[in-house]
C-alpha cells in the first residue's frame, strides 16, 4: 500500500491532547523555514496542505504550488473563493504572494488547527471577510482555545502590515517556547525494566561501571551497570543518558535505551564481543614486529581519535578516556563508551575558562583544575603509549590528583625503542604539560591516519617475496621517508583537510531552479577523498619505485618544524579548524548534517548499490568510514520524503537495525549510515556459500531486527532479501526505510516489490505489523529457493494467486516443519498470522541458538503443529 498517502494535521488533532496540536505546528513551521531558507515560497497554505507524514510528523504539502520569490511577479495568485479566508491582506487586494503571506496564512491555518473552528466562523461571506482584512484591517477573532501568550504568537504572525510581520524564523522560536508549558516528554531512552536482562557475570568495568551481557527482549546487547560506591543522583543518571543518547557515530558505543527506575539504573548499549582494550591487548599478546597485531592497535586508536574529534566538534569533553572504555566489536573496531563524566562546553566562550550548561557539573581535580579537550587528547596520548610501551600512568587514575593531566608537570622521557620518530613525536605533542601547547584531535586523526597507511606499505613490501626482517630501526626509517613525501599525493580536496574554521555551517545551499514550472534542485558535488593507504602506495612507486632497499637506505631529511615528519612545511599546520566552538543551527531536525563534513571515496570498488531512487557508495564523514545513500534526484517532493524517511530511521535504535547517522538537505540530498562491510541476503546461496543453519541464523537476527521495528512502533512495508545485509561478523541488520510508517499506513495503490506483499496490501489495505509478518515469510521463502518467492510469475498472477489464498512453492530445503512455520507466517487472514515475537522464538530454534533450543514451552507449541500437520 502506498505510505505517501497522508492525514490532515486537522484530522490528527481532533482526537489527540493540546499540547500534541501545538508540537504539529510547531513541525509544520520548521517545515516551511526550511523552504523560506531556500528562498521558496509556499503561497497556497491552507489547513487541508498540513498534513501528518508517514513518520507521524507535521509538514506542508501541495508543493507544487511553491515559487522562487524572484519570479513570483510572473504569476498570479488569484485562489478560489474558499481559499479567501486563509490569505493575506495584500493577497486579497490583488498583490504578490511572498514570504510575509506564507507567515499571515499558517497564522490563520494555527487558529483553525488549535480551536477546530475556521477564523471568521463558518457563517461569515467571503465580501464580509475581505472587508473586514483589507478595509478594517482587523484579525480574526480570537477563540477561547487560546492563551494571552499563544494569542501574542499569532496576532504577531497576522499583522496587516506585511513589513510588521515576525518572520516564520520567529515563529518557529517562539512555537518552541510554548511546547514544553504544553508538553512534558517523556525520554525516548527509557526503557520498562521488564524488558531487559542481564548476566550477573562482568565482561568488562571501569572505575565507575560494570559491563554484562545482556538481551533486550530478544536482541544481544550489552548492560552497563553503575558500580555502588559511585554517588549517582537520579537526576545525574538521566544528564548521562540524555548525553550518551543524543550521540551517534560509527566509533562511538551506541547506547539503545536506558532504565532509572530508583532501584534499578542501567544503560542498555551495543555489545562488544571482545570486550574493553585492556582484555583484548592482554589476549592479544606480545606485538609482533611483523605488524599484524600492531597495526590493528593502531586502527582501534585511531577509531577513538575519530570518535573524540567527533564529540570535540558538537561540543562534548568525553573526560575519561582509557583502556577500560575502549570497546572493541567482533569486526576488530574500537568503540568509545564510558559518558559518565562527560559533559558540554558552553559554545559562547570556548577558549576561555570551561562553562557549561547549569545542569553539568564540570569536573575538576583536588587543586582546582578543570577537564577540557586538551585533557581528552593527552589522555588519548597515554593510552597510545600504554597499549605498545606498558608503561603509562593512563590506566592508574582512582584518585582524582592522579588523573589530572594539568598536575601532571613530569614530561615522557626519552623514545622506547618500540615507537618510530614520527609516532613519539605524535605522543609527545598530544601529551604536552602546559595544555595549550597540545595539538587538537582532528590533527591527532591526521596523525594517526597516514601513520598507519604508511606502517602497511612498509609490511607489505618487506614481506617479500624474498621477505625482509623489519627491526625498529628500519621502522623508523621507512616511515619517517615514506611520510616525508606521500603528503604531496593526498588529494587537496579531501573533506578533513580544508576546513575553514569558522565555517560550520551549510556553506552549499541547494539551488533551486525552475523547470517547466516545477521547482528542482541542482546539486552541488560532493567533496571527493582519496584514502591516505592509496597516497602511501602513490608516494612509495613515485620516489622509491616499489623498493623496499631504496626506501630503508635513504637518507632521513631533517626537519626544522615540530610536524614536519607527519605533514610537509607547504601545509597549514590548521587544517581542519575548530568546530567545537560553533553552535548547532537552532530548531534543525537531530538527524540534519552539514555536507562540508562529508566525502565520497574515490578508491576502488567504493560504489555498493544502485537503484532507481537512490546509489549507495563508500564515504567518509568527519572522517569516519561510512555509506552514502545519495538521491538520483530532488524536487521539493522528494525533499519531503527524504525528511521522513530521516525522521523515522534515525529514532531507529537496535543492534539489527542499520544506524543511520544523519541526512543531509543541503548542498546534497544524502542519508549517511553505517557502513556494513558484506553482502544482502539474496546474495547468499544455501549449500553453496552458507549452510542451512547460517541462513536460520540471520533470518534470526533479520526477525529480531523486525522485533526491534516493531518495538519503535514503525512498520517496515518492504521487506525482502536486498533489504536485510550480512555483515562481516555474520550478524544480519535491517535497512531501506523509504516506504516504512508509524504503526499504520493509509491504503492505496501497494508500493515497493510485489512478490512480497501480503494479500490485504494488494487489495488496498495499508501496511501492518501482521503485513510485515507476511513480508518475512516471503522472505524465507526467496532466502531457501534462492530466487523471488513466486519466481518468474508475472505480478497480475501473483494477485489472482493471493486473493484465492495461494502460497509459492516449498522450497526443496526447508522441512516439512520449517514450511509449516512459514504457512503460518503468511495466512490469509492477517490475525492469524504469527506474532513476530513468536516468528523470532521459532527461527531461532530453526537456527539452533540459545535460549530457543532449550525452551521447553516453544518445543510444545512447535510439536502441535507437526502433530496437526500429520
Amino acid at each position: 500500500a502506498t505510505t505517501e498517502e497522508t492525514t490532515d494535521v486537522t484530522e490528527v488533532t481532533k482526537v489527540c491532547p493540546r499540547s500534541e496540536a501545538w508540537r504539529k505546528v510547531y513541525e509544520v513551521a520548521i517545515d516551511l523555514q526550511d523552504l523560506h531558507d531556500q528562498n521558496i515560497i509556499h503561497a497556497n497554505l491552507k489547513p487541508s496542505n498540513l498534513i501528518v507524514g508517514r513518520g507521524g510528523r507535521g509538514h506542508v504539502s501541495e508543493l507544487e504550488s511553491c515559487k522562487m520569490v524572484e519570479e513570483i511577479t510572473s504569476y498570479s495568485t488569484k485562489s478560489r473563493k474558499e481559499e479567501l479566508r486563509w490569505q493575506a491582506p495584500e493577497c486579497l487586494n490583488g498583490g504578490h504572494a511572498s514570504l510575509a503571506s506564507d507567515v499571515y496564512s499558517l497564522g490563520m491555518c494555527i487558529i483553525y488547527v488549535i480551536s477546530g473552528k475556521p477564523p471568521w466562523g463558518s457563517y461569515m461571506s467571503d465580501s464580509e471577510i475581505k472587508h473586514e482584512v483589507c478595509s478594517q484591517h482587523r484579525i480574526a477573532p480570537r477563540p477561547h482555545e487560546f492563551s494571552d501568550n499563544e494569542w501574542k504568537l499569532v496576532n504577531g504572525m497576522c499583522e496587516y502590515d506585511p513589513r510588521k510581520r515576525i518572520t516564520i524564523g520567529d515563529a518557529v522560536q517562539q512555537l518552541s517556547k510554548l511546547i514544553p508549558a504544553e508538553f512534558v516528554d517523556i525520554p525516548e531512552w527509557r526503557v520498562q525494566r521488564c524488558l531487559v536482562v542481564y548476566s550477573d557475570d562482568v565482561f568488562s568495568e571501569s572505575n565507575l561501571v560494570s559491563r554484562h551481557a545482556g538481551r533486550w527482549k530478544d536482541a544481544v546487547v550489552a548492560v552497563e551497570t553503575i558500580k555502588q560506591a559511585i554517588e549517582t543522583p537520579k537526576h545525574n543518571f538521566g544528564r548521562v543518558a540524555d548525553l550518551w543518547f543524543s550521540l551517534k557515530h560509527p566509533a562511538i558505543l551506541q547506547l539503545f535505551r536506558a532504565c532509572d527506575d530508583c532501584d534499578d539504573q542501567f544503560f542498555v548499549c551495543e555489545y562488544a564481543e571482545l570486550g574493553d582494550f585492556n582484555t583484548y591487548l592482554r589476549k592479544s599478546g606480545e606485538i609482533s614486529e611483523k605488524g599484524a597485531i600492531r597495526k590493528q592497535i593502531w586502527t582501534i586508536l585511531l577509531d577513538v581519535a575519530l570518535a573524540l574529534k567527533y564529540l570535540h566538534s558538537i561540543g562534548i569533553v568525553h573526560g575519561d578516556v582509557n583502556f577500560q572504555n575502549i570497546l572493541i566489536g567482533q569486526d576488530g573496531h574500537g568503540k568509545l563508551s564510558g559518558f559518565i563524566s562527560s559533559f558540554k562546553h558552553s559554545f559562547d566562550a570556548p577558549e576561555e575558562e570551561p562553562a557549561t550548561d547549569s545542569e553539568y557539573n564540570i569536573p575538576s581535580c583536588v587543586n582546582g583544575h578543570h577537564v577540557g579537550y586538551e585533557s581528552d587528547v593527552y589522555w588519548l596520548g597515554q593510552c597510545i603509549v600504554s597499549a605498545f610501551w606498558e608503561q603509562s600512568i593512563a590506566d592508574n587514575r582512582a584518585d582524582p590528583a592522579v588523573r589530572c593531566d594539568v598536575c601532571i608537570t613530569n614530561p615522557l622521557l626519552h623514545r622506547p625503542n618500540v615507537f618510530t620518530r614520527p609516532e613519539w613525536q605524535l605522543i609527545q605533542d598530544m601529551c604536552a604539560v602546559e595544555p595549550s601547547h597540545r595539538i587538537e584531535m582532528p590533527e591527532v586523526v591526521e596523525s594517526l591516519a597516514r601513520i598507519i597507511a604508511v606502517d602497511a606499505v612498509v609490511i607489505r613490501l618487506a614481506s617479500g617475496p624474498p621477505p625482509t626482517p623489519l627491526d625498529y630501526s628500519k621502522r623508523n626509517r621507512g616511515q619517517t621517508n615514506l611520510l616525508t613525501v606521500m603528503s604531496e599525493y593526498t588529494i587537496s580536496g579531501n573533506v578533513d583537510t580544508d576546513y575553514d574554521e569558522y565555517d560550520f555551517d551549510d556553506s552549499s545551499e541547494l539551488t533551486p531552479v525552475s523547470k517547466d514550472g516545477v521547482l528542482k534542485v541542482k546539486f552541488q558535488e560532493l567533496t571527493q577523498v582519496d584514502s591516505f593507504d592509496r597516497s602511501a602506495e602513490d608516494a612509495i612507486k613515485e620516489h622509491y619505485r616499489g623498493d623496499l632497499g631504496a626506501l630503508l637506505n635513504a637518507e632521513e631529511q631533517e626537519r626544522s618544524n615540530r610536524q614536519g615528519l607527519l605533514m610537509t612545511p607547504s601545509q597549514p599546520r590548521k587544517r581542519f579548524g575548530r568546530l567545537r566552538s560553533l553552535p548547532p543551527k537552532p530548531f534543525s531536525p537531530k538527524w540534519s548534517i552539514s555536507t562540508d563534513h562529508v566525502a565520497e571515496s574515490t578508491w576502488r570498488d567504493s560504489d555498493i548499490g544502485f537503484g532507481s531512487y537512490a546509489e549507495v557508495c563508500r564515504g567518509t564523514w568527519l572522517g569516519a568510514s561510512v555509506a552514502l545513500k545519495k538521491l538520483r534526484t530532488f524536487d521539493l517532493k522528494s525533499a519531503q520524503k527524504l525528511r521522513e524517511e530521516a525522521h523515522i530511521w534515525f529514532a531507529l535504535r537496535h543492534p539489527n537495525i542499520v544506524c543511520l547517522f544523519g541526512a543531509c538537505t543541503k548542498g546534497y540530498p544524502l542519508f549517511v549510515c553505517e557502513y556494513i562491510d558484506g553482502k544482502r541476503l539474496d546474495e547468499c546461496q544455501v549449500g553453496v556459500e552458507v549452510s542451512k543453519e547460517q541462513m536460520w541464523g540471520y533470518l534470526h537476527d533479520a526477525a529480531v531486527g523486525l522485533q526491534g521495528l516493531h518495538l519503535h512502533g514503525v512498520v517496515h512495508a518492504d521487506l525482502k532479501g536486498d533489504n536485510i545485509l550480512i555483515g562481516a561478523n555474520g550478524r544480519a541488520k535491517l535497512i531501506d526505510f523509504g516506504l516504512s510508517c508509524l504503526r499504520m499506513c493509509d491504503g492505496g495503490e501497494p508500493r515497493g516489490a510485489l512478490p512480497w506483499k501480503a494479500p490485504e496490501c494488494i487489495a488496498g489495505a495499508g501496511p501492518t505489523f501482521e503485513s510485515d509478518v507476511y513480508g518475512f515469510g516471503m522472505c524465507i521463502i526467496q532466502a531457501f529457493s534462492g530466487h523471488c518467492p513466486w519466481g518468474r510469475c508475472p505480478d497480475n498472477a501473483v494477485k489472482i494467486l493471493l486473493r484465492s489464498g495461494g502460497l509459492p512453492k516449498t522450497p526443496v530445503t526447508l522441512k516439512e516443519l520449517e514450511w509449516e512455520a512459514v504457512r503460518k507466517m503468511c495466512c490469509q487472514d492477517p490475525q492469524a498470522r504469527l506474532t513476530v515475537d513468536l516468528v523470532v522464538r521459532v527461527v531461532g530454534f530453526f537456527a539452533g541458538r540459545q535460549p530457543y533450543i532449550d525452551d521447553t514451552t516453544l518445543q510444545k507449541e512447535i510439536t502441535s503443529w507437526k502433530n496437526a500437520t500429520k
